[in-house]
């Protein structure tokens, strides 16, 4: 209850007493890879040997990795790497089909949208008041207010360069003849 009230009270205490725990577990943790303990020099032993004979091996001119091991990772290698390549390459048919599904998508919302607007035969019917209260539209005699403003100015930053559009029109580049060629 108490230890509540306080951090009800002073918010602060909770980042304070979460600062001074890492940095105390930190401390005592750089202490204990730094501290080796008291060392006690050992007297030598010696210790007999026997001598053997020397082990023979074979020559150092020799390939002791077979060729089909270096096959098999080579191997390995290139699937691993055709894998993640059509991994790679995926998403763009993905989006593809997406499109695609976007567009039935906005047809089928657009059948539904023509077929909510038709009224069925089954809607009810407004019926009109009964003639007996007769309502006349009071003429109005003022008329609306009508404001004209001009036509927004469009100025251009750079007149010197063209546009990105008229940059990249092949048409300039090109031929019509040339283009339909290719």
């Amino acid at each position: 209850m108490l230890l509540i009230h306080l951090l009800a009270r002073y918010p602060w205490l909770l980042l304070v007493g979460l600062l001074g725990m890492f940095l105390g577990s930190a401390t005592l943790a750089v202490y204990s890879l730094g501290y080796a303990g008291r060392v006690e020099p050992e007297e030598p032993e010696t210790i007999q040997a026997e001598v053997a004979q020397p082990i023979n091996t074979p020559s150092q001119t020799s390939n002791p990795t077979p060729l089909w091991m270096v096959a098999a990772i080579a191997l390995s290698c290139a699937s691993g790497c055709l894998i993640i390549f059509r991994f790679l390459n995926r998403p763009t048919q993905r989006q593809k089909d997406q499109k695609q599904n976007r567009y039935e998508a906005r047809l089928a919302r657009r059948r539904h949208q023509k077929l909510e607007a038709h009224p069925s035969e089954n809607a009810p019917v407004f019926v009109p008041p009964s003639p007996n209260m007769s309502f006349v539209p009071a003429p109005s005699k003022t008329k609306p207010m009508v404001t004209v403003l001009p036509p927004e100015h469009t100025i251009p930053f750079d007149k010197s360069q063209e546009s990105l559009a008229d940059m990249l029109d092949i048409r300039k580049q090109s031929s019509l003849s040339a283009i339909l060629r290719k």
